[in-house]
């Protein structure tokens, strides 16, 4: 699966401006220079969820947390 596939619409990564109508190789060409990371966006509540996310140019991720062993995830 291409990766723009799965950041596109998505909540915790405004990656990519200009809504879906975009194929994905043009959606790709705009997402070449970025990383991404799995993670959680929950890690206050006893159950986490696990999204993926960007991380920005200097390198800090955008409201996503590490995943930790033994943890319950949606």
């Amino acid at each position: 699966m291409n990766i723009s596939t799965i950041l596109r619409d998505n909540q915790y990564s405004k990656a990519v401006q200009g809504g879906s109508y975009l194929h994905d190789n043009e959606r790709s060409r705009l997402l070449h220079d970025l990383t991404v990371r799995i993670g959680d966006v929950a890690p206050g509540k006893s159950v986490g969820h696990i999204p993926v996310s960007i991380v920005d140019a200097a390198g800090c991720v955008i409201v996503v947390g590490k995943l930790r062993k033994g943890r319950l995830y949606d």
